[in-house]
């Protein structure tokens, strides 16, 4: 059985926020994509005990965290930040291309803490695999994310990597690509899924329900629904 294989990145594991979003993303890929195989990678120790739903299994990235914009430290590791760094960006890049997602859905940073996400970027770009961001809608003031951005090549990562940004938000609430000055090739690509909620005792990503098989396209790759999450063509998922 050829099963979909999704790589989930959250990079802010300290706080519970980024760690929840991923888990009520998974647990509506996991019902909306049966018998889908998920690997979040995280910094959080608390990962593989929040939210773990079928199929899914977590790779725990040496732990580090944000001093200021543009300043981290290691947490646990009693090693210099540029050591752990370079490990956490090795991790990534070599779980990436063993595991061989289809999709890989990226939290909050497009080219990850420091840039580590950049390798694996590229490599899965090369391999073929989707690329999504996903977004909460206000991120931090504009005069702060603008210029961190732009520097630390969030924006380049943007342009040259993604196929979609979600934003997980309304945009006559917040207009993500106007405030944050997204170049126009990537504010085209920004689709708003409303917000995330949970119910029924379950978390689910609001407007998840909105992704449907498509019919298989020429070339036989897989299509992208409205919500931005792929379709495998000839299929239930």
């Amino acid at each position: 059985m050829n099963r979909p294989r999704v790589l989930l990145y959250s990079q802010d594991g300290l706080g519970l926020g980024h760690l929840r979003r991923s888990s009520a993303i998974a647990g509506a890929l996991s019902r909306l994509l049966p018998g889908a195989a998920m690997l979040v990678a995280a910094d959080s120790p608390a990962g593989p005990f929040f939210g773990s739903v079928a199929g899914q299994d977590h790779l725990k990235l040496p732990s580090i965290r944000k001093l200021a914009p543009g300043q981290w430290e290691p947490v646990g590791l009693p090693l210099g930040f540029g050591e752990v760094h370079a490990l956490r960006r090795e991790l990534l890049r070599t779980a990436a291309l063993r595991f061989r997602p289809d999709l890989l859905l990226v939290d909050h940073m497009p080219h990850g803490a420091m840039g580590e996400l950049l390798p694996t970027l590229a490599a899965l770009r090369r391999a073929g695999t989707r690329i999504v961001l996903g977004l909460r809608d206000i991120l931090d003031a504009p005069e702060v994310i603008r210029p961190v951005w732009r520097r630390e090549g969030a924006i380049e990562a943007l342009e040259r990597h993604y196929d979609r940004v979600l934003v997980y938000g309304r945009r006559e609430v917040y207009d993500v690509a106007r405030h944050y000055d997204f170049p126009p090739r990537v504010a085209a690509r920004v689709r708003y899924t409303g917000y995330l909620c949970a119910g029924a005792g379950r978390a689910r990503a609001a407007g998840a329900s909105r992704c449907r098989p498509t019919r298989r396209s020429p070339s036989g790759c897989w299509r992208w629904s409205a919500a931005g999450f792929p379709t495998r063509p000839g299929s239930s998922w």
